[in-house]
């Protein structure tokens, strides 16, 4: 196992993990306490089977403050084990708004982390404002832009909905 890590980003937590070696068949279960004793667990991932791979969880409905996070890691061979436990806060009911990858030469997926009030809708724009797409907020807080045809340069994302505005900005290469 490599390094495991979490991370507020406004009313979610993300938690990052890498391995150093791993097997196809291995599964990994994301546990979170509020007390750091007592894990629940709250999703499971499967390995991809290749050494040195990343892997991150978004956890969309946290504990208000301190969340403890953990792995547990359950190999192909029946053996587990369980991570050192990681934490994140969350200070206050927010939204945070991710694009990634940024750059992005393909498609340009956009996050929504949070409580989208009313109607949420992503827009995407060019450099002066205007604006050349627009998308609705799927059930998993997800939005995509196929960004291919476009050219080159510095790309706006617009996140709207009856109680916020947030903008990101993007690259495409």
């Amino acid at each position: 196992m490599g390094d495991i890590k979490a991370t507020n980003i406004g009313a979610a937590n993300r938690v990052d993990w890498n391995t150093k070696k791993e097997e196809a068949g291995d599964r990994f279960v994301i546990e979170r306490s509020a007390d750091a004793r007592n894990f629940t667990a709250i999703g499971t991932t499967d390995a991809k089977g290749i050494s040195d791979s990343r892997y991150s969880f978004i956890d969309a409905e946290p504990y208000m403050g301190i969340n403890y996070y953990r792995l547990l890691v359950l190999n192909n061979n029946g053996s587990q084990y369980y991570t050192k436990v990681v934490n994140a806060t969350v200070k206050g009911q927010g939204l945070q708004l991710e694009a990634f990858p940024n750059p992005v030469r393909e498609v340009l997926t956009v996050r929504v982390n949070g409580k989208v009030t009313g109607n949420g809708e992503v827009s995407l724009l060019d450099a002066s404002g205007r604006t050349l797409a627009k998308a609705s907020i799927e059930t998993n807080g997800t939005a995509t832009f196929n960004m291919q045809h476009l050219a080159q340069g510095m790309y706006l994302v617009k996140f709207t909905d009856d109680a916020t505005t947030q903008t990101l900005k993007v690259t495409k290469d």
